[in-house]
């Protein structure tokens, strides 16, 4: 039987110099290549899937978040152009001063 811990590692002889065959490590990881590739393929469909409900709930997000701009608008604009005059004045302050 095989002993929990790295004493497997010792029994497939994968990480060992000399007692493994020298192309099996080499067809080993060929092999996980190619069953990492089909399994990708498989996922494929999936993966296009949610990333386009991603893309969709992100487009609506931004379209909600403009639509809430729109809407208060009244209010940020001006706010904005207070801040924009008050800006203006303390800055021509501080050359006439200078």
């Amino acid at each position: 039987m095989i002993a929990a811990g790295a004493g497997w590692l010792r029994f497939l002889q994968l990480f060992a110099r000399g007692r493994v065959f020298p192309r099996m490590k080499t067809f080993l990881k060929i092999f996980l290549l190619v069953l990492l590739a089909l399994v990708a393929l498989k996922l494929l469909p999936l993966t296009l899937a949610l990333g386009c409900i991603m893309a969709i709930v992100l487009a609506g997000l931004v379209m909600l978040g403009l639509g809430v701009a729109v809407v208060l608008a009244p209010l940020w604009v001006p706010a904005l152009v207070i801040t924009g005059i008050v800006s203006l004045i303390v800055r021509t302050g501080r050359r006439a001063t200078a």
